[in-house]
C-alpha cells in the first residue's frame, strides 16, 4: 500500500503542469500574442516636424530627420513632441483584461530607447515614461519609469518611484528592461508617456513580453485516483476499528 502511494504520488508531481508560458507578445510587427493594445489616440504626426506618436521603422524616423537608434528590429513604436502632434497629454497605450488567474512569477520585459539631442539632452523635471499595472482592480501603480532630474537633462531610470531619475541614463540603444508583477486574476497594463511635449523629448519601445510560470494543475485522471485511494484508506482505517472492537 505503501508503494503504490509513493508511486502515485511520483505521478501526481510529474503530471503538473510546470511550463512558463507567455501571456503577451507585442512586437508590432504584426505578431500580437494575446491582448490588442489600444492607445489614446490613432497614430498621428510630422515626422519632418519631428512631433509624431505610432508605429515606426528606423528608415522612416530617419529619413530627412535627426532621429536614429541602434539595435531595432523592424517596427517600434515611438513618441515625440506629442501635443504638437495632436495628442492628448498624458499619452497612454493600454492592455486591458488579461487573464493572469493560472500564472504565477509574472514578469513583463520590453526594450527602450531615447534619441539623443543634437544640442543635448532635453527631458525636462515633468517628463516621464512610466510602465503601470492594475490587478484585479486595485489601481494602478508603477513597476518602471523613467524620469527627468531638472531643465534639459538626460531621462534616467526612477529607481524609486520618487519622480526624479536617479538610475541607468535611457540612450538611442534599445536597451531591455524587465519588472516583476504580482499574482492575481486579471491584470491591466499601461505605458504612461507624460509631458512629452517639447521638441527632442522623445521615447520609443519595442518587443513587450509578459511571461508567468503555469500554476500547477493535476490531471483529471490523478485526481481519480487520489480520490479513490482516499476511500480505500477510510475503509481500512473503519475495517481496523471495527476488528478491534
Amino acid at each position: 500500500m505503501r508503494f503504490l502511494l509513493a508511486t502515485l504520488l511520483l505521478t501526481f508531481i510529474q503530471s503538473q503542469n510546470l511550463q512558463a508560458g507567455i501571456l503577451l507578445s507585442e512586437d508590432f510587427d504584426g505578431g500580437t500574442v494575446g491582448v490588442q493594445f489600444t492607445t489614446s489616440q490613432p497614430d498621428a504626426g510630422s515626422l519632418a516636424g519631428n512631433d509624431y506618436f505610432g508605429v515606426f521603422n528606423e528608415n522612416e524616423l530617419g529619413n530627412g530627420n535627426s532621429i536614429f537608434f541602434n539595435n531595432t528590429e523592424n517596427n517600434f513604436y515611438a513618441a515625440q513632441d506629442i501635443d504638437s502632434a495632436g495628442g492628448p497629454n498624458p499619452f497612454m497605450m493600454n492592455w486591458a483584461g488579461i487573464d493572469i488567474s493560472t500564472f504565477n512569477n509574472l514578469n513583463l520585459s520590453f526594450f527602450i530607447a531615447e534619441d539623443d539631442a543634437i544640442s543635448g539632452e532635453d527631458w525636462d523635471s515633468d517628463t516621464s515614461f512610466r510602465v503601470e499595472v492594475n490587478i484585479d482592480g486595485g489601481g494602478f501603480f508603477p513597476i518602471f519609469a523613467v524620469e527627468g532630474t531638472g531643465g534639459n537633462t538626460e531621462p534616467l531610470v526612477d529607481t524609486d518611484f520618487d519622480g526624479t531619475g536617479d538610475g541607468a541614463a535611457i540612450t538611442n540603444v534599445f536597451t531591455q528592461f524587465n519588472a516583476p508583477i504580482g499574482n492575481g486574476r486579471a491584470l491591466d497594463i499601461r505605458f504612461v508617456m507624460d509631458n512629452l511635449t517639447s521638441s527632442d523629448e522623445d521615447i520609443a519601445f519595442d518587443r513587450i513580453l509578459l511571461t508567468g510560470d503555469a500554476v500547477p494543475v493535476p490531471e483529471p485522471a490523478t485526481c481519480g485516483i487520489f480520490a479513490f485511494l482516499g476511500g480505500v484508506v477510510a475503509f481500512r482505517k473503519l475495517r481496523a476499528g471495527k476488528q478491534a472492537e
